[in-house]
C-alpha cells in the first residue's frame, strides 16, 4: 500500500500546469516548504508507474481526492484506491488499517470494506445531530472501464439533447446543473452520482430505464466499500465521487468570509472569485453584496482585480486525462451554459433536514 499523506484538493485543470500564484489546496501532496509545488493527476500516475513496485492500494490521506479524474488516472497503476470525497480527518487509524489487512490478507475487498466503515466510526461523534461531513470510499480500479463506457454514452446523449433537443429539455438540464450538489464551498467539485441520477430522472425519454440501470450498476460496481458519517447516513446523504463542472469551459474558485463575520447562520458571504476560462486565462474578482442563502442567490457585483494566463486550455489539459479520453466529459464542460450551484452545505455547518418519518 502506498499512502500519500498531505494536503489535497480534488482535481482542476490549472493544477497540471499553473506555476505562479498556485492555489494552496490543488493537486495532492502539496509541499508547504518547496515553492507550493504538488503532484498533479498525471505526474503522480507517472511516478507510481515508474516505481519498481506496483502497489495493490493507493491511499490518499489527503482531502477531497475521491474524484473520477484521479480514479481514472491511476486505474492502471494500482488495484484499489482509498480516498475521501470530503475533508480528510487528522491522524487516521493506521494501526487498525494494518490489523484489518493482516487479518484478511487473502481478501483485499473485504479488508478495505471493513476499513472504510471503521475509519468513519472511529471519528463519528456520539451526538447524532452534530454536523459531521466525513466519508471514505474504496474503489476497485478494474471496474472503472465499465463506468467509463457508460458515462461516455451518458455524455453523448446529454450533449446531443442540449444541442438538438427541445427548449423544455434544455430547461430541465439547466435546472439539474443549477442545483448540482457541490462537494466543497471553494472549488468546482460536484457529486457526479447524484448529478447523473437527477439528469436521468429529469429526462426519461433520453435516458431510458435500461440505460439508467446500467449506468447505476456500472457506478456502484466500482465501489468496494463506502461509508459516511452517521449524520449524513441518517439523512440519506450518501457521498459519491466528485467531478468538475464548468460553464462554457470556465470554472471557479470561491473564497468565503470566515465564520462569525455574518451573525445570521443562514447567510454566508462570498468575498472573492477566481474564474479559470476555457482558453487558459484566469481572472480574480472581489465580490460585493455576496450574501448567499441556501434557498436563493442574490445579485452580486464583480470587480476585476487580476488577470493572467495559466499556460493551458481546458480542452488541451482536461482532454489529456484518462477520464476524459474514456468519457468525453470535456465536451459537456465546454457546451454547458448554466452556472452550477455555488451553494454548498459542506463546510458551512449547515444542518440537513432529517428524513421524513413517511
Amino acid at each position: 500500500m502506498l499512502i500519500l499523506g498531505d494536503h489535497g484538493g480534488g482535481y482542476t485543470p490549472d493544477t497540471e500546469v499553473f506555476k505562479q500564484n498556485a492555489a494552496t489546496t490543488r493537486g495532492v501532496v502539496f509541499d508547504d516548504g518547496n515553492g507550493n509545488n504538488c503532484f498533479s493527476a498525471r505526474s503522480i500516475a507517472h511516478a507510481v508507474k515508474a516505481a519498481s513496485i506496483r502497489p495493490d492500494v493507493i491511499y490518499f490521506d489527503a482531502c477531497m481526492m475521491n474524484t473520477l479524474e484521479y480514479m481514472f488516472e491511476l486505474k492502471d497503476v494500482t488495484d484499489y484506491i482509498l480516498a475521501s470525497t470530503y475533508v480528510e480527518l487528522v491522524d487516521p487509524p493506521y494501526t487498525t488499517l494494518i490489523e484489518v489487512l493482516s487479518k484478511a490478507s487473502d481478501n483485499m475487498k473485504y479488508a478495505l470494506e471493513k476499513y472504510t466503515e471503521y475509519y468513519v466510526k472511529h471519528f463519528d461523534p456520539q451526538n447524532e445531530d452534530e454536523v459531521f461531513y466525513y466519508d471514505m470510499t474504496a474503489t476497485e480500479t478494474a471496474k472503472l472501464d465499465r463506468l467509463g463506457k457508460s458515462m461516455r454514452e451518458f455524455t453523448d446523449r446529454l450533449c446531443d439533447t442540449y444541442m438538438n433537443g427541445t427548449a423544455e429539455q434544455k430547461k430541465k438540464i439547466d435546472a439539474v446543473t443549477e442545483n448540482a450538489v457541490k462537494v466543497s464551498k471553494n472549488y468546482a467539485l460536484y457529486d457526479v452520482g447524484r448529478y447523473m441520477e437527477a439528469m436521468t430522472a429529469a429526462l426519461p425519454e433520453v435516458f431510458d430505464e435500461v440505460f439508467g440501470a446500467e449506468l447505476e450498476a456500472a457506478f456502484n460496481d466500482c465501489i468496494v466499500g463506502q461509508y459516511t458519517s452517521k449524520y449524513l447516513l441518517e439523512r440519506d446523504y450518501q457521498v459519491d465521487y466528485s467531478v468538475l463542472l464548468a460553464t462554457k469551459g470556465s470554472y471557479m474558485q470561491a473564497i468565503w468570509a470566515v465564520e462569525g463575520v455574518n451573525p445570521d447562520p443562514e447567510i454566508k458571504t462570498l468575498t472573492d472569485l477566481t474564474y479559470y476560462d476555457a482558453d487558459g486565462k484566469y481572472t480574480m474578482y472581489s465580490v460585493t453584496n455576496g450574501d448567499f442563502r441556501k434557498d436563493f442567490t442574490p445579485d452580486y457585483v464583480l470587480k476585476e482585480e487580476l488577470q493572467g494566463q495559466w499556460d493551458g486550455t481546458l480542452e488541451s489539459v482536461y482532454g489529456a486525462l484518462a477520464f476524459d479520453k474514456a468519457t468525453g466529459w470535456s465536451r459537456w464542460l465546454l457546451l454547458n451554459e448554466q452556472l452550477p450551484s455555488l451553494w454548498c452545505n459542506n463546510d458551512f455547518n449547515t444542518p440537513l433536514p432529517k428524513i421524513s418519518e413517511e
